[in-house]
């Protein structure tokens, strides 16, 4: 195969969701043009796949790069196909953690059965629970305000419920553990922007894929010694191919130092954390 013969590419059905506002216009700080709007035509790149031969990577990875030297993002040209937080529901993630009563009270919950009415200003009952319980009723101070859409059902009130509606805990604890699974979805992101997560995730797929493909050459180089003779021009694409992987990596490189920035900045002074 030639390096200079064309790839395969493709133009998929659908698009990614919309983008933000701010994504559209505020300058982004990692040099990223995501405010870049496609036409329908679009041709997709094609990203380097495991079962890829060398030469096939390499001239995936030729383009890609060309479009990291003009700032353009891989995540919206390649039609968001390597962005895996696209595919991740936390939601359901916490369906799979629930014990059987948890899962059949949370979907009649969201399915609109009437919750029992409550008179949550008279409604009230001292707190008393060991100091190791705390913070697991904090949680279900939040799930039973979300289950009654009321942010100011308080502790004692809170605690009046679960001591009177015995049959009802295991929605809060359903409630809890969705809540938990969102929270972490959240943390998932370290402070980057959709668009900046789907590139994240984007150059992270290329670079390990192309890395893997390279190291597999490497390793039948040591058994072969005499293949690099044979294929003279081997070393050529491999050097080729590490250097136009390095360009990619620098795009990872930048978002990741972003990441880094926003953790340091929690650490002191630089943001507060957010209350509920």
């Amino acid at each position: 195969m030639l390096i200079d013969q064309p790839i395969s590419q493709f133009t998929p059905s659908t698009k990614a969701a919309k983008r933000s506002f701010e994504e559209m216009f505020d300058p982004n700080p990692c040099g990223i043009d995501f405010a870049e709007n496609l036409p329908d035509t679009t041709t997709f790149l094609s990203t380097p796949e495991p079962t890829d031969k060398l030469v096939q990577a390499y001239r995936k990875l030729a383009k890609l790069a060309d479009l990291v030297k003009e700032g353009k993002s891989l995540a919206i040209h390649t039609n968001y196909a390597k962005a895996l937080h696209k595919q991740r529901n936390p939601t359901t993630e916490a369906k799979d953690k629930m014990l059987h009563t948890e899962l059949k009270q949370y979907k009649a919950w969201v399915g609109g059965a009437i919750m029992p009415t409550i008179d949550w200003k008279n409604s009230r009952k001292t707190v008393d629970l060991p100091q190791h319980e705390e913070s697991h009723f904090k949680k279900q101070v939040r799930a039973i305000r979300e289950i009654y859409d009321n942010p100011h059902i308080t502790r004692t009130s809170t605690y009046w419920f679960m001591s009177n509606f015995g049959y009802m805990l295991p929605l809060v604890e359903a409630v809890v553990i969705v809540r938990s699974a969102q929270r972490k979805y959240v943390r998932d992101r370290e402070g980057l922007t959709e668009m900046e997560l789907a590139e994240l995730e984007t150059a992270r797929n290329i670079v390990q894929v192309t890395t893997d493909i390279l190291e597999k050459r490497e390793r039948r180089l040591e058994l072969e010694d005499t293949l690099r003779e044979k294929h003279m021009r081997l070393n050529w694409v491999m050097d080729l191919t590490y250097a136009t992987c390095e360009v990619i990596q620098n795009r990872l490189n930048v978002i990741e130092e972003k990441v880094a920035r926003l953790k340091e900045a929690t650490k002191g002074m630089g943001f507060s954390r957010a209350k509920e």
